[in-house]
């Protein structure tokens, strides 16, 4: 009591430490097979992290892969009486096989699913999204 009266603590004194409320008494020790990883989950671990795209890799934040800017996509197609003109001036029909859009890269499959026939076919040969050829879809 003499301590108190004093101001004075001995620091080193662990019991007297925790009776005062300075420091928290010790914690119970973990169990090993719950803090542990197995040798499988740290190889998972490992790859996540050093994977480019991983969640781990970024902070637990995912890149933006869409571009900011609206680019040109070109799609060729097969011949279809879908996608067909008749011409006035020429008296016959025309096939139209090469059509552009510009459009954000979230927007390119919802375009594409545009270009089938009735039985649900793709008719797409090839198509290209910012400078980029694509062979096509089926």
């Amino acid at each position: 009591m003499k301590e108190r009266e004093n101001g004075w603590v001995d620091v080193h004194d662990e019991a007297l430490m925790v009776q005062l409320g300075i420091r928290n008494p010790n914690a119970e020790p973990r169990d090993p097979s719950v803090w542990t990883k197995s040798v499988k989950e740290k190889s998972l671990l490992k790859r996540l992290r050093n994977s480019k795209g991983g969640i781990l890799a970024t902070g637990g934040m995912f890149e933006k892969y869409e571009p900011l800017f609206k680019y040109k996509l070109i799609i060729t197609i097969k011949k279809n009486d879908k996608f067909m003109t008749f011409d006035k001036k020429l008296k016959r029909r025309v096939f139209k096989t090469v059509y552009s859009h510009t459009c954000y890269l979230k927007e390119v499959p919802f375009i594409l699913n545009r270009y089938c026939d009735e039985e649900g076919k793709t008719l797409i040969r090839k198509y290209k999204f910012n400078g980029h050829d694509f062979n096509g879809l089926g």
